[in-house]
């Protein structure tokens, strides 16, 4: 009999879907274990991160049988896109992405420097970057960093499920912003998020092309109750394609 191969699974919310999609669909192909972890791990309280780590992993390894993990993913934050536009701002911004300059701008809108909106979602993910330095320092060659969810393109969607705390600190009935700005704010986050796994050596898994449509938005299969995450269905492109890409190679 095959012995299946063990993954353990490091993030935050978006790792759900993915947890979900094992439970339905992948026991009988791999086994894996996960640290969902809560935001109070990470952000004010990153100098202890690797400490509490390697207790975590330690005893998930006692709790278990002993195996090394073929693969360790991790997906750490992956929402700083969505803090800075999913809602309007007064007065609008947008921005020329330069790896997507033919993208269109939002008419009116206060044209922001690409530089000035990169940064920003650089600062918001300096707490998952230091939780990734400490996973490849414990974990070693088998970390890899897969890409957050891709924006959902359908307006009326975003409108219904804007999660309650994207909204809270802003008037009521204020628009939504424009599909390709999500799409641009996702990107950047993306392109920041490969850069600074370069930088580390991690290999960065980007979504799966059969999850999204046209190469830019979710699939609408992928659809969840929400319009910052993936569902079960999303979960299950995402496994397949780290399975193929990483272990399948390997048996």
């Amino acid at each position: 009999m095959m012995i299946k191969r063990k993954i353990l699974l490091i993030g935050h919310s978006h790792i759900l879907c993915i947890l979900d999609a094992f439970s339905n669909t992948f026991k009988n192909v791999i086994d894996l274990d996960y640290l969902c972890l809560h935001k109070d791990k990470m952000n004010g309280n990153e100098d202890n991160f690797p400490v509490y780590l390697s207790h975590a992993v330690n005893d998930l390894r006692v709790a278990g049988d002993g195996r090394s993990y073929a693969l360790v993913v991790a997906c750490l934050g992956g929402n700083a896109h969505n803090t800075l536009g999913l809602i309007k701002m007064n007065p609008p911004f947008d921005f020329v992405l330069s790896s997507r300059e033919f993208l269109e701008i939002e008419a009116g809108a206060f044209l922001v420097p690409e530089r000035i909106v990169r940064d920003v979602i650089k600062f918001r993910c300096v707490p998952s970057f230091i939780g990734l330095a400490a996973i490849k320092a414990l974990l070693g060659e088998q970390v890899v960093c897969i890409e957050s969810p891709p924006p959902i393109g359908d307006d009326e969607h975003v409108k219904e499920y804007l999660e309650k705390h994207f909204i809270k600190f802003f008037p009521e009935n204020r628009q939504i912003v424009t599909a390709t700005l999500r799409y641009k704010l996702w990107r950047a986050a993306s392109e920041i998020y490969s850069e600074h796994c370069l930088k580390l050596e991690i290999p960065y898994v980007n979504c799966p092309e059969s999850a999204m449509i046209d190469g830019m938005y979710l699939a609408r299969s992928g659809y969840p109750k929400n319009v910052t995450h993936g569902n079960r269905w999303y979960g299950e492109r995402v496994l397949e394609n780290i399975i193929e890409k990483f272990l399948d190679k390997h048996t």
